[in-house]
């Protein structure tokens, strides 16, 4: 049953041993959700004749009473949760959610109104009909209606768990927000905020839920739109503009600036790059405190100077160092020390293409430079690797043959063939060499 309050709420009756739901047509039950899966989960009769809930590997998971689960039992009452869209399974024989209640308690009042027009039809039933209402009325005891009689305690139990699961939603919501994903945090706090109004009418005065539906309401008005880039969200407290002390931090933010450039202006890299680093650890405590805006501008008009200084020094120690490794991974290549210059290439082209991907806004002759040499050590791994294997094709075989008499139990004909592997093993063949020696240690105290 889907939990969205009595307008929207929809049952769904499960008729087959095995239910498919998810966000594509193709399922038994369709939810047009964006936190749910094309195919997000199954529910189905276990051998035992139990009801089960599986995750079909969804991308935002399965949620049993706020668990999350690959295979779970279900029982009456039980909360689902499909990523952040909630349902509550609920066996007909025993009690329903409250919601349902009152949607059966509006289809009786409907069947009620349709009966009444045949009274009308002969005036002689109208008129003993008035006369029984006019007797009931006057000699009935005092009732109260049966949905209104619900005594303190109940009441008291019941707030608590209302308001605890609105804010569990509240809280979803701010995560999608810190995330982007801006119409699930909608969605979100448009569903915690029924908890609350279902809160209030238990108790009218319960100061959580108010101060829960007036946080809802902020955050819905200043709820970016998609595609905004996401900001860190903090409990909002109010505090006094220290412009003071904002505009002392931005003096220490300029004079460490000021020595970086002059460090520049010396070819001294090091401490340039040290004080711009100060600039940056500077304008964080900036935004620490509470400032106007004027002066954060100022602070992140410095900030952003070093911080494009201390991208591009980076790039350069990136640069010379790749061109440094490409250089000994050839020597080694062009010395024939194997696998030297393989473990090198495979390290250098991983190295080179995470500096190619993280410095693709430098669109310079140095990144050229590193591409092309990216582009050239793919083809020297090939070339590597036809000379490891050849180096490598009779240890490895004699290796192989090893284990194979191991397994037959002939332990000492499998440590001939290891020592003999050993012994055509290439020195600078570590892997092999260890795998090995470890076989052999294994039998060599045997007779």
């Amino acid at each position: 049953m889907e939990k969205k309050g009595d307008k929207t709420a929809r049952a769904y009756r499960i008729e087959k041993s095995s239910v498919l739901i998810g966000r594509g047509q193709d399922n038994d039950i369709v939810i047009n959700h964006p936190s749910v899966s094309t195919r997000h989960a199954r529910i189905f009769i276990g051998s035992d004749g139990r009801f089960y809930i599986e995750d079909l590997k969804s991308s935002n998971g399965v949620f049993v009473n706020r668990e999350r689960i690959k295979v779970s039992p279900l029982k009456n009452g039980d909360e689902i949760l499909f990523g952040i869209y909630p349902m509550d399974f609920v066996v007909e024989s025993v009690s329903a959610p409250k919601f349902e209640k009152k949607l059966e308690e509006k289809k009786e009042e409907r069947i009620e109104k349709k009966g009444k027009p045949i009274m009308t039809i002969l005036p002689i039933f109208l008129i003993f009909a008035l006369a029984g209402i006019l007797i009931f009325i006057k000699f009935k005891p005092e009732k109260k209606p049966v949905l209104k009689e619900e005594p303190e305690r109940q009441i008291a139990e019941k707030s608590p768990a209302v308001i605890e699961e609105g804010k569990k939603l509240f809280e979803d919501a701010i995560l999608f927000k810190n995330t982007g994903k801006y119409k699930d945090a909608t969605e979100s706090l448009e569903l915690a905020e029924t908890y609350f109004d279902e809160a209030l009418l238990s108790d009218p005065e319960n100061q959580t839920a108010l101060e829960y539906k007036r946080k809802i309401q902020k955050e819905l008005e200043e709820m970016p739109r998609e595609g905004v880039v996401p900001k860190v969200w903090k409990p909002t407290e109010e505090r006094e503009i220290d412009d003071v002390k904002g505009n002392e931090i931005i003096a220490r933010m300029e004079q460490s600036f000021q020595e970086a450039e002059n460090f520049e202006r010396i070819e001294d890299s090091s401490k340039a790059l040290e004080r711009h680093r100060n600039v940056v650890n500077l304008y964080n405590e900036l935004k620490k405190i509470s400032v106007s805006k004027e002066v954060l501008v100022k602070g992140e008009r410095i900030y952003l100077k070093s911080r494009e200084y201390i991208a591009k020094n980076s790039f350069e120690v990136g640069y010379y160092f790749l061109l440094n490794e490409f250089a000994t991974m050839k020597k080694f290549y062009e010395e024939n020390q194997i696998f030297k210059a393989n473990s090198l290439c495979k390290s250098f082209i991983e190295k080179s293409d995470d500096f190619i991907q993280k410095n693709k806004s430098f669109r310079s002759e140095k990144l050229s430079k590193i591409i092309d040499l990216n582009e050239k050590a793919k083809e020297m791994r090939k070339e590597i690797s036809k000379k490891v294997d050849s180096l490598r094709e009779e240890p490895e075989a004699l290796y192989n043959e090893g284990v194979l008499l191991e397994k037959v139990g002939s332990y000492s004909e499998a440590i001939k063939k290891w020592k003999l592997a050993l012994e055509k093993t290439h020195p600078e063949d570590t892997e092999l060499i260890r795998k090995i020696k470890s076989k052999i240690s294994q039998y060599e105290e045997e007779p």
